[in-house]
């Protein structure tokens, strides 16, 4: 029984540990209902494209719906790291000045970007990741005005982000973008992420028509590159976890249906050890023991039951977790915030409450139910006997019906998703 309620809860607590993390646990950023992720829309053409840098300072300049209209290179960008003992390969964000205040982030020491960094002799200065900053400096809490070299030219340490701080691009170091730059004036050279923060009581929909309106003009001014071609916005929440969401729920269900399968297993045998302990109850009854007093003595050692397999479920889901991250790295966002925290063991607790009183109900009311003059005269043979099988049967059936359903649906999910 333990080990059944072990895999179960486990299995369940690990599943969960994904779904909190991924999509019931905010952003961790400031107000990130806020943030909008920006797509350029080629109309008949795909709605996933990047932003020229030329269509983005326009919109940045012109729209009334941003607090910060910000943006990254689409993919980080190698640089060599050389001056510091072996040269290095590392991966940097080129972004704008006002990229970190979009997100409402402030560093850990220093300070970030600002727009003036975009321009020329202004954009020779760097952030620091925190794991970059205690990997290649121990921590130097004088970091900030050293100089490192990136691809031959030096660049000074202005800032280093906080601990543990996840972007949707993940990267070693920041540099600002240079508009400056030749390579910046082609307007249909797109290679441009944006990222928006709303402005205090500006909805989605009202951002849209906006940009809508920005876009439309743009078309008239230049109609060799901007023609039927606009922005699409999206809550920055349901572009990193949207496409998961549905994924993990049903997962979540699935696991479910392995629970309910091990509390019908654990249920039918405290079936078969009640069945043992009809003339203990009858005894007990005969003496004066209300059926209050004995259903509340087969639910405690039910609850006692699921507990210990709820601890030793935790301890089976740590274990879990890690795999699921391992395997799920690729594929899924923000797994890097996964782990077995308060939210979760407080999950299991409940879980394993539900538990106990879930499968410790039937052999509870089961056990009242017996004939008390039968039960002691059978009790010497074993009341085995006199013990109705209709719901042992019934947990059975309920027990191969879920593991067909689950069976049928993990053959068809790869038919599904193609």
């Amino acid at each position: 029984a333990l080990v059944a309620l072990a895999l179960g809860i486990g299995a369940n607590t690990a599943i969960f540990s994904l779904v909190n993390a991924v999509v019931l646990r905010p952003l961790p950023f400031a107000e990130p209902d806020r943030l909008v992720w920006v797509w350029g829309n080629i109309r008949n053409g795909g709605s996933r494209a990047s932003v020229s840098a030329l269509d983005y300072l326009d919109f940045r300049s012109q729209n009334k719906s941003f607090e910060h209209f910000a943006a990254s290179v689409t993919i980080p960008v190698p640089v060599n790291l050389t001056g510091s003992g072996d040269p290095e390969r590392l991966m940097a964000s080129a972004v704008t000045g006002n990229y970190f205040d979009a997100f409402g982030v402030t560093p850990a020491l220093g300070r970030g970007f600002t727009l003036e960094n975009e321009k020329p002799g202004n954009d020779q200065v760097t952030v620091l990741s925190y794991g970059f900053w205690q990997k290649h400096f121990a921590g130097d809490p004088q970091i900030v005005n050293k100089t490192i070299t990136l691809d031959s030219k030096t660049y000074q340490v202005i800032g280093v982000m906080p601990e543990g701080l996840t972007l949707p691009q993940s990267a070693e170091l920041w540099v600002p973008l240079n508009f400056a730059d030749p390579g910046m004036k082609q307007r249909k050279a797109h290679f441009l992420r944006p990222i928006g923060r709303l402005k205090a009581g500006v909805s989605l929909a009202q951002a849209q028509s906006d940009t809508d309106v920005i876009a439309a003009h743009l078309e008239q001014q230049y109609p060799d590159s901007n023609t039927g071609w606009n922005l699409r916005l999206v809550s920055l929440r349901e572009q990193l976890v949207g496409g998961t969401r549905t994924t993990l729920f049903v997962l979540f269900g699935a696991v479910g249906f392995v629970l309910l399968i091990a509390c019908a297993n654990v249920a039918n045998l405290l079936l078969v050890r009640a069945a043992a302990r009809q003339k203990e109850i009858a005894l007990r009854t005969a003496l004066g023991a209300s059926r209050l007093r004995i259903v509340r003595q087969m639910l405690t050692e039910s609850l006692l039951l699921s507990l210990l397999g709820g601890a030793l479920g935790a301890l089976l889901a740590v274990w879990g977790v890690q795999l699921l991250v391992s395997l799920s790295a690729d594929c899924l966002p923000r797994t890097v915030n996964v782990n077995i925290d308060g939210t979760v063991l407080l999950f299991t607790l409940l879980i394993s409450l539900a538990t106990g009183l879930l499968f410790g109900l039937a052999p509870a009311f089961r056990t009242v139910k017996v004939n008390l003059i039968d039960s002691l005269k059978d009790g010497a043979r074993g009341s085995e006997g006199t013990l109705k099988n209709r719901t042992r049967s019934f947990l059975v059936v309920f027990e191969s019906a879920v593991a067909v359903v689950l069976l049928v649906f993990a053959i068809s999910l790869p038919f599904m998703q193609k």
